[in-house]
Parts: structure tokens; sequence; C-alpha cells
């Protein structure tokens, strides 16, 4: 500081003074560090756009975990000295960096028109007078708390508590939205094509009529199952999501055609048989193979007979092993000579003088 022995105003004063340095220290807020990280955990490209020098921006990126990547403001406008730079493309140099310093409201406003060109979805972050073109222009424009009046009625998100920490809640948050309404277009979608195939079919194949009861209560039970995708619990994307149609539109399709309902009626040709009873008996006789194997009475390497009688008796005896399996869980001298008499088919009233219980 100079010294002005004269003590008047209009003195020139003598040359200039060093009494010391007076530093100043800006720390970043405790939780930006860690906002910063789960952000970038879940794919958002965080960029540092500050009027602090560069030396200093470079320092807070370090800090703050999000790169040290950063140039000055003259790289924007191609006025660079540094040839590695001046060479990259002024789009290309904007995405991959991690921050600019030095820059002015104009500088902001055209680092979000760039990525915007470049099909990024672009939010920022301000709070003061010259971050409004660039709140105003950004996809998602948030004003930091205790912003100024033209930074708020720029923006389209106004936080009223200090810190970052919410945004990343909103993404997570707004993430379980947008798979919610996923579900419900794929559910909307694959259970219509089942209905309306399936009504389709019953009517033109069994002519079968439906009334308007039956259809009023079809339309309230699909309502409500589709009303509970709104409590769904789901996880949201680890990364940023987005509409892909034509991998939504097989998915809907597939589990549209699929089912047991279809399954019955494609593989085992239920509708399109000309069988009597569109081939209840052979089902049947298919339940009586499987109870037999179920209780080791058959293999499945068991050949099949195709006669109806031999069906017919392998149902009946199939029917009569679960008799005796019931009679044989009385634990009782009675439950086993009844169990025994109706096998061999002996008659009861001739054996009774032999056993008494």
């Amino acid at each position: 500081m100079p010294r002005v022995s004269e003590k008047t105003k209009e003195s020139a004063g003598e040359p200039w003074v060093f009494l010391g340095l007076l530093p100043l220290f800006d720390p970043p807020r405790h939780d930006s560090a860690e906002t910063i990280r789960r952000a970038l955990d879940l794919g958002v490209n965080v960029k540092m756009i500050t009027g602090d020098q560069l030396a200093i921006g470079i320092e807070n990126g370090r800090r703050l975990g999000m790169g040290t990547n950063m140039y000055p403001s003259s790289s924007l406008l191609g006025q660079c000295k540094d040839a590695s730079i001046a060479t990259i493309p002024i789009d290309e140099l904007i995405e991959k960096a991690d921050g600019f310093a030095g820059v002015f409201p104009e500088h902001k406003y055209e680092i979000v028109k760039r990525l915007q060109d470049r099909k990024h979805i672009c939010g920022m972050t301000g709070d003061g007078v010259n971050d409004a073109p660039a709140l105003k222009k950004a996809d998602i424009g948030i004003a930091v708390a205790d912003a100024t009046d033209a930074a708020r009625s720029a923006s389209d998100i106004v936080l009223t508590e200090p810190g970052l920490s919410v945004i990343v809640s909103a993404v997570l948050t707004s993430r379980a939205i947008f798979q919610r309404m996923k579900n419900y277009t794929i559910y909307a979608v694959s259970i219509t094509i089942r209905i309306v195939l399936g009504f389709l079919l019953i009517a033109l194949i069994w002519q079968f009529d439906f009334s308007p009861f039956m259809v009023l209560i079809i339309a309230i039970l699909n309502d409500g199952t589709i009303m509970t995708i709104s409590k769904d619990r789901v996880k949201p994307s680890p990364v940023p999501d987005s509409w892909k149609l034509i991998r939504i539109l097989k998915f809907l399709i597939r589990m549209g055609l699929t089912g047991s309902a279809w399954d019955n009626m494609l593989q085992n040709k239920t509708a399109f048989t000309t069988k009597k009873d569109y081939g209840k008996d052979e089902r049947e006789a298919q339940w009586a193979t499987a109870q037999r194997t179920m209780h080791g009475l058959q293999s499945h390497e068991a050949p099949k007979h195709g006669h109806h009688h031999d069906h017919s008796e392998m149902a009946e005896q199939a029917k009569r092993r679960a008799e005796n399996a019931r009679l044989r869980e009385l634990h009782t001298l009675k439950g086993h000579v009844e169990s025994v008499v109706k096998l061999k088919g002996l008659d009861v009233e001739t054996m009774q003088q032999h056993y008494t219980v």
C-alpha cells in the first residue's frame, strides 16, 4: 500500500510498500464430493463452469474427484495458444472437458447450447444473474438456495436447502417413475393383445357368446391390476434410460403371446383338434400315466398304449391304488384287512367269520 505523507486525497503519495498477503479460502461443501461421486456412478457427466482462474478450477476439481481436464474460456473461442487444444473441434472439446475456467455468461450459454446440439440432456445449476441465460437455455435449470430472483425466475427447479445432494435423489425418483411407466406400457399392451386375440379365437372357434356382465368383470379386474403398477417396487436404472420402442415392442408381443393358456392351445392343439370332446379321453389317460409314474408304478420310458380300453383300465387301477393308499393310512388291523380284500376282490361277508376286530 502507498504512504500518503501530506494526508490529503489530492496528494500524489509515495511508492507502494509491500505489507503482506491476505489469503481467501472458499472450500467446497462437505457433501459436494459425495454428491458428485453418486452422480457419476449414475452415469451423469458433471462439468464445472466457473469464473475463477484455471488453477483454482483444477484444484477444486481434484478435491471433488470430478477430474482436472479443464480449459480456459479462450479455448471456446478458438483463441487458445496451446497447439494441442487448438486442433480439437470445439464441440468435442466441450464433451470431453471436465470444466472451464474464467468464463462469462455468454460462454455458459454457448456450452449448454453446443451440448444440446450433440443430443445431450443438459442440466444447469447456478445462483447469480450471470447464470440466468444458461439456466433458461438448459433442459433442466436448477437454482440453488439463496439464488437471486433472476436465477430463480429462469430456472425450472428452485432448491430451498443448501447443497446439491437432493438432485441425486431427484434423478433416482425420476428413473423409478420411468420404470413404472415402461412397466405400465408393457403390461397394458400385452394384456390387450392377449384379451383381444383370446376372445377372438374363442368367439370364432367355439362361438362363445360373451355376456355384458362378463366383459364388465374382466375390465374391472384388468384396471385393478394396472392400478397396482403405481406402487410397484421398481429398481432405478443405474444408467440414463430412454424409450427403446423396438425392443419394448418385441418384448410386449412376446409377453402377450405366452402363458399357460396359449401353450395349451398351440402345443397341445386343444382348440384345433377334431377329436371328440377336444381329446378329453386322451388327456385323462395322460393324467393316469402321470399318476402311475409319480407313485413309481411306471417309468417314463414305458410304452404308451393307444387303445381306449387300456387307458380306461390304467385310470381304474390308479384310482384303486389311491383308495388303497387312503385305507393304509388308517393304521388299524381292520384297515389292512379291508385293503387286501378290496384289492383282491374277495367277499367280505364270507371272511367276517375268520377274523375279529
